[in-house]
């Protein structure tokens, strides 16, 4: 419904199940004066529901048609010099070869656009209810061996993973296994919201949606989940200039959001880092070593350096290798590292 008080603020209570609480109030404010420029944010918003809808409607055989449109126009484009997927598999090059680890940019590139599709196909099989098909392709054969004694006695931690590609594999399986509760930041649209809503419904998972709550009651239902035993996943690997914790990752400075990190900090719960690997056809879960502190900025550390040896490892995983804020970020340390 549109808000009473203001033309361009639309709003909607969204109830369901998967929702922490039951509700959520989501906001969506309306451009007064939209440009006809086309940005990443009005592609995200014209075209994640054309293909939520491919993948749910069409065809088997025709639900993927898109993606493969996509990606293939995205490996005709390889050759461009200002490509800025391709701007951030060369600088990953050079930052893994520093480590000691060899890539070949197109093979980063490519492996990337295959996971891509990788993706969407699990998106494709969970929105049939098709969510065995999913969970077969996924190894968890790490996380038991990493939090196995945390959840035998019962104790509520923290998973801190980045953007990664193959993260509605491990949401399917981990839902399975822990008591999770995922602290998400919904979209900017209530559209988008309402389709996240519905994936978070398919894969039985308990969401806590932040966009445009007051971070005191986000806290405090944080708080809250965890006293219930809960275990939280949030992502944390937006780049946060000017508010963030400093943080050294590829042998250069970055600020990251410490919000989760405090909240783990002050509850005094292990903090475990994630990966999800991806090779195009199967999903292997890793975590790292959990860590209790209560120092912020520890967290941070300990996360981020978990990361950082993984994205190093297996870059083509990482969501963020195609995010203009975090190719600015490479590039510079490619430079750095020459």
């Amino acid at each position: 419904m549109k808000g009473d008080h203001n033309p361009d603020l639309l709003e909607a209570v969204l109830r369901s199940d998967s929702l922490y609480g039951g509700e959520f109030r989501a906001v969506e404010i309306r451009d007064a004066a939209p440009t006809k420029r086309w940005g990443g944010q009005k592609i995200k918003n014209s075209l994640q529901p054309v293909l939520y809808w491919f993948l749910r409607k069409m065809p088997e055989s025709l639900a993927l048609l898109p993606f493969y449109l996509i990606t293939g126009i995205a490996r005709l484009a390889y050759p461009l010099r200002r490509n800025p997927l391709r701007c951030s598999c060369e600088a990953l090059c050079k930052i893994a070869a520093v480590a000691g680890i060899s890539h070949e940019a197109r093979e980063i590139h490519d492996q990337f656009l295959r996971n891509v599709i990788s993706a969407a196909k699990s998106y494709r099989d969970l929105l049939r209810g098709k969510s065995a098909d999913v969970l077969d392709r996924v190894d968890t054969g790490d996380v038991g061996r990493s939090v196995g004694a945390l959840v035998t006695e019962g104790r509520p931690f923290m998973l801190f993973v980045p953007h990664n590609l193959a993260a509605i594999y491990g949401g399917v399986a981990l839902t399975r296994m822990l008591p999770l509760l995922i602290v998400a930041r919904n979209s900017k649209t209530i559209r988008r919201t309402k389709l996240a809503l519905d994936v978070y419904e398919r894969i039985n998972a308990k969401v806590l949606m932040v966009r445009g709550s007051n971070p005191f009651e986000i806290a405090r239902a944080m708080y809250s989940a965890l006293g219930d035993g809960n275990v939280l996943v949030a992502t944390v690997d937006n780049v946060d200039p000017g508010w963030g914790i400093s943080t050294g990752i590829f042998g250069v400075d970055v600020e990251f959001a410490p919000w989760a990190a405090k909240i783990a900090a002050k509850r005094r719960v292990p903090v475990v880092p994630m990966y999800f690997h991806s090779d195009g056809e199967g999903v292997r879960i890793v975590c790292g070593e959990p860590l209790e502190t209560n120092d912020t900025a520890a967290a941070v550390r300990h996360y981020v350096n978990f990361f950082e040896q993984r994205i190093l490892q297996d870059p083509a995983s990482w969501a963020y290798l195609a995010d203009r804020k975090w190719s600015r970020v490479l590039r510079a340390a490619a430079g750095e590292a020459s």
